[in-house]
Parts: structure tokens; C-alpha cells; sequence
């Protein structure tokens, strides 16, 4: 006959103890209410406020560093072909 592990056997049933406590908190709770969120905000204020704004400066810093890749330029030809059209009035009214 073997012998029984109670070692290994307590540990089971303090997992599934574990186990069934987080499902039985799931199924009670209603969710999030603002109330249970604030102590947390409380405590980590300060994280909550210096993350974003070390993370705009470095991406401030990083965009301003960074060579400019793309250029572009904007021709507009004009050809006179003795009919008036609607475009050739348009940019004849700003001479």
C-alpha cells in the first residue's frame, strides 16, 4: 500500500482554497466603482503624473533630433491657351 504525501496534499488544497477565493471574489464584486479606484490613485499620484510627462519630453526630445527625411516642393504651371478657365481666373485674382 502506499503511503499518503501529506505535504503534496496540503499544498493541493491550499491551491484550489486559492482557486475557488478568486473565483467567489469574481462572481461578488460588480466590478470597478470609481470609490475603489481612488486610493490607488492616491498612493501613485506622483507615478501616474511623471510617466506622461517624462514620455512627452523624451518624444519631444527624440522628434526635434531626428534629420528630416522628406521634402516636398509644389510647382504650378500655367498655360495660356485663350480660353479662360475657371482655375486661370481663380489665380489671375491674386496678381
Amino acid at each position: 500500500m502506499s503511503e499518503i504525501n501529506t505535504e503534496q496534499l496540503k499544498k493541493e488544497i491550499k491551491e484550489e482554497l486559492i482557486k475557488s477565493e478568486i473565483l467567489m471574489s469574481f462572481e461578488d464584486s460588480e466590478g470597478l466603482s470609481f470609490k475603489s479606484i481612488i486610493p490607488f490613485f492616491k498612493r501613485r499620484w506622483k507615478l501616474i503624473i511623471s510617466i506622461p510627462i517624462v514620455v512627452a519630453i523624451l518624444s519631444i526630445i527624440y522628434s526635434t533630433s531626428i534629420p528630416n527625411f522628406y521634402k516636398s516642393t509644389a510647382s504650378v504651371y500655367l498655360y495660356s491657351t485663350g480660353k479662360s478657365s475657371a482655375l486661370n481666373g481663380f489665380l489671375n485674382s491674386f496678381n
